[in-house]
């Protein structure tokens, strides 16, 4: 069962150049401490800009601006937590809630200290920092599907009305 309009070959390989360009740029800036999603949104928007030479002016709902943008987004994110985890400096308010969740409940200090590897004993904070790591991918996952299935009826609905 196809859910919603497919897209050709063409329209994919068009849209995984943006998507490649602004993740592999948004990717770096996320792993700048105290620069959220915001700055690397307009970014990912201003290098869709320059690249795009569609017939669709950009700003009127194209789908290199939208994949540009979203992209963008959705790559900061992951590489925000490298701050956080490795000098203990947030780099947005989305990451500091787990860091604060996890210190509330276990004690956990990120920094420097969580990458000790000491010779008798596990370390009970890097324990902490791959079961976050775990967690954001189980919620990538989770969210990916929860879209997936949640707008399966409404997409249907759609193609029935045309």
């Amino acid at each position: 069962m196809e859910i919603g309009p497919g897209l050709t070959f063409r329209e994919r390989r068009t849209l995984l150049t943006f998507i490649s360009v602004s993740a592999v740029i948004n990717t770096i800036i996320g792993t700048l401490p105290g620069i959220g999603s915001t700055l690397a949104a307009t970014l990912g928007y201003a290098t869709g800009q320059r690249m795009h030479k569609g017939p669709v002016p950009f700003g009127k709902g194209t789908p290199e601006g939208i994949a540009a943008t979203e992209a963008a987004n959705s790559s900061v994110s992951g590489a925000n937590l490298i701050p956080v985890m490795s000098l203990g400096i947030p780099g947005n308010v989305g990451a500091v809630f787990p860091i604060l969740a996890a210190d509330s409940i276990v004690g956990f200090n990120p920094g420097p200290a969580m990458c000790r590897f000491p010779e008798t004993a596990v370390n009970p904070e890097l324990v902490i920092a791959f079961g976050l790591f775990t967690a954001m991918m189980l919620a990538k996952y989770g969210a990916h599907l929860t879209g997936i299935f949640a707008h399966a009826p409404q997409l249907e609905r759609l193609q029935t009305q045309e």
